[in-house]
């Protein structure tokens, strides 16, 4: 009987895909013969620097080890050690000893502050080929009356000897852009004033 419907391909008509194998247009209909999409290109530079695309190379992170430090009692009462393998000190307790010999707790504490900033001050003097400047820093801290476990004013004032005002003030706002110590003391609060001095 005459139909009107288009006649079906059958094996071995021309155009039609062998047993097993799917038209081209279709194979994403079958997983195993999926195309897989391309990798994109991450686009780097600025916009307008060309049409030009190519891939970021990513290197893994490097891992990073803590600073330790180990700190233990001694014979004496209020009196203890610290040790951070190249450095060794010793930590005095004033209200415990009749004679303390050693830097108590609030003066590392201080050291550590005001010794930051003459670091970074010293590395950047070399950074920007300037002359290595003659500092001194004083560092004090006063304790709230009404709770001791919080400050009531952390003061640094800077003295240059031979640099003058402009330099000065760079070499501070460094300071407090980049110390961590710095930085960890105002983010939690702490009230700390700066003065910088040139002679």
């Amino acid at each position: 009987m005459a139909g009107t419907g288009r006649r079906l391909r059958r094996p071995g008509d021309p155009g039609t895909p062998a047993p097993g194998r799917l038209p081209a247009r279709i194979h994403h209909l079958d997983p195993a013969r999926a195309p897989r999409p391309r990798p994109r290109a991450e686009p780097v530079g600025r916009a307008g620097q060309g049409r030009g695309r190519r891939c970021r190379v990513t290197t893994p992170p490097v891992e990073r080890t803590p600073y330790t430090l180990a700190l233990r009692t001694t014979e004496v009462i209020g009196r203890f050690e610290a040790d951070g393998g190249a450095a060794v000190f010793t930590i005095d307790n004033g209200k415990l000893l009749e004679y303390a010999e050693h830097p108590g707790t609030a003066d590392y504490f201080l050291a550590s502050l005001a010794g930051c900033a003459l670091n970074l001050i010293a590395a950047r003097s070399v950074e920007w080929e300037l002359p290595y400047p003659q500092l001194e820093i004083g560092a004090s801290y006063l304790v709230d009356e009404n709770d001791s476990t919080r400050f009531a004013s952390i003061e640094l004032s800077f003295s240059f000897a031979d640099t003058d005002v402009e330099q000065s003030r760079r070499y501070v706002d460094d300071f407090a852009a980049r110390c961590p110590i710095y930085n960890t003391l105002v983010r939690g609060g702490a009230p700390i004033s700066i003065e910088v001095t040139t002679a």
